[in-house]
């Protein structure tokens, strides 16, 4: 996968003490691989718990039999995260498959059409 097909963003918002993770573009099962660990040491070197993935840009292109195994992969190293998943509407079935993979690992997860969504359910 090329820079123009997709771009990841992780962004420290110290004052909500979360990282805001945007994922744009095309995204395949492999990309996991990489764009996750980077994402985890942004949690851990802020010593945040708090994240929110905005996602309304990406295009996951594979079923959700594929989608379970690489969410699960992705939740595995995760624990006591609060995650905000920011969705299109049309992709209610992908977020609530990333937000039943999360939550399998002692997660809490929601999901959310708007940022501003998000935030509040962190703050609250």
């Amino acid at each position: 996968m090329t820079e123009s097909q997709s771009r990841v963003d992780r962004t420290y918002l110290e004052d909500i003490d979360a990282v805001l993770v945007t994922i744009e573009g095309r995204r395949e099962p492999g990309d996991i691989d990489v764009v996750w660990p980077p994402i985890i040491e942004k949690l851990k070197k802020h010593g945040t718990h708090r994240m929110i993935l905005d996602v309304r840009s990406a295009h996951y292109e594979f079923d959700l039999t594929t989608a379970i195994d690489v969410f699960m992969r992705v939740a595995t190293p995760l624990t006591g995260l609060a995650l905000a998943i920011v969705i299109r509407p049309d992709q209610r079935e992908v977020g609530i498959v990333m937000k039943t993979a999360t939550r399998a690992f002692w997660n809490e997860a929601k999901l959310h059409t708007s940022i501003e969504e998000a935030v509040d359910w962190l703050d609250s």
